[in-house]
């Protein structure tokens, strides 16, 4: 008996998927689950926001 292929899946598909609940990604019409944000990520993201307020802080004021 042949074996059914998965269709490959398109940005359409991707679109219809709920906004809430996991995060997915599609890749060459294959769909994962994306990972959440680790510790790392976070660290660099606080410290690009910090180096933002100060350079705005210091161009514009206090904001």
């Amino acid at each position: 008996m042949p074996q059914a292929t998965a269709r490959q899946l398109t940005k359409y598909d991707y679109w219809e998927l709920p906004e809430a609940g996991p995060r997915y990604q599609l890749i060459n019409g294959d769909l994962f689950m994306a990972p959440g944000p680790n510790r790392f990520h976070q660290d660099i993201s606080r410290t690009i926001q910090f180096e933002m307020m100060k350079y705005l802080e210091t161009q514009l004021g206090a904001v």
